[in-house]
């Protein structure tokens, strides 16, 4: 049987703190030969810093195998949004949406995002899209066919902003 034993390192406070705050400043990077800050180079569209991590696609994925768009991509105050219904069409029940949102380009990650339902006959369903990865995703109960709107509200810190789509609902086949 072989023993593995791990060695801790004692540092005093000043040390500590000098070896966890050492790399985490805010200022430019320089070397001690030349003070000039070095100047972080962004990759190509389509190129990534890691070969073997291809790069984030933001784009909404659409068509049969990923959900039916209610509608195209549209400003949603300082956000650009798109809600997505697993179901095409969307038929009476349960259904689940999927919201994708972006701030400029990159898709917006940790927001709060409720989508608010309404329907014929007075009908009205709210669900909260909880956050995967950078999708949100939550279910809905739509209980009656015919015309619907669906209000998707997003709040990233101070920011908010809404966006609002119309969709038809059919009966179940």
């Amino acid at each position: 049987m072989t023993m593995r034993t791990n060695r801790l390192t004692l540092l005093s406070g000043t040390a500590l703190a000098a070896a966890l705050l050492g790399g985490c400043n805010n200022s430019p990077e320089t070397t001690a030969s030349d003070p000039t800050p070095v100047q972080a180079v962004k990759p190509a569209p389509g190129e990534t810093t890691n070969p073997d991590v291809p790069e984030y696609d933001a784009s909404p994925r659409v068509g049969p195998e990923h959900g039916n768009p209610l509608a195209t991509e549209q400003a949603a105050g300082p956000f650009m949004a798109t809600l997505i219904s697993k179901q095409n069409p969307v038929t009476v029940g349960t259904t689940e949406f999927r919201g994708l949102v972006k701030e400029k380009t990159l898709p917006l990650r940790g927001a709060r995002v409720i989508v608010h339902f309404t329907g014929p006959k007075g009908s009205v369903a709210s669900t909260v899209l909880a956050p995967q990865g950078p999708e949100y995703l939550g279910d809905v109960e739509l209980e009656t066919a015919g015309p619907w709107r669906a209000k998707m509200e997003i709040q990233s810190g101070a920011l908010k902003g809404t966006a609002d789509y119309e969709f038809e609902v059919v009966p179940k086949p």
